[in-house]
């Protein structure tokens, strides 16, 4: 437990600070489906959890404690604010470019999508506790993938980072 809850928030803290907190719904979405697939709830409370959480909170730290009391903050945290704000109201909605969301997602997946029902015609492989982690990710994968696109305002490259698992599954698959 303690390789499997630490080792994962080494890249994740680089990817918070690269992209932001995004990546971190990826991963618990993953996590929390795969452990509600298996019945293993209690894993999250393991101590393991806690010093991942908190490795993660140490890498964020050591860029944000000296960046923040640079005088250029003050500015970056506008900027970010007005991002955050501009992508949350989006008072601008194109009604085209919405529809076109999901069509554009899944071009941006190819070739996995185009594989996909692979994973459909061997669901009967998956049966039994040991088939739990691939149900749970694929349905992490699909309730993240329509559940993003829903939300008004996201481009289709927010889900881009669930190709990854997609593809994982696709290699179990065939």
């Amino acid at each position: 437990p303690w390789l499997v809850w630490t080792l994962p928030w080494l890249p994740l803290g680089l990817a918070v600070l690269a992209k932001g907190p995004l990546h971190l719904l990826f991963f618990y979405a993953v996590v929390v489906a795969v452990l509600w697939a298996k019945r293993e709830w209690r894993s999250l409370w393991h101590p393991a959890h806690a010093a991942g959480l908190a490795l993660l909170v140490i890498i964020v730290a050591a860029w944000a404690v000296p960046f923040f009391q640079t005088p250029e903050a003050k500015a970056a945290m506008q900027v970010w604010r007005d991002q955050f704000v501009g992508r949350v109201s989006e008072n601008k909605f194109d009604a085209a470019g919405y529809a076109l969301n999901l069509p554009r997602a899944l071009v941006d997946l190819l070739p996995w999508v185009l594989f996909a029902p692979v994973l459909w015609m061997r669901r009967d492989a998956w049966s039994g506790r040991e088939g739990a982690p691939v149900r749970g990710t694929l349905l992490a994968v699909a309730v993240c993938f329509v559940v993003l696109l829903l939300i008004p305002g996201v481009l289709p490259r927010y889900v881009l980072p669930l190709g990854v698992p997609l593809a994982l599954l696709l290699a179990l698959a065939v």
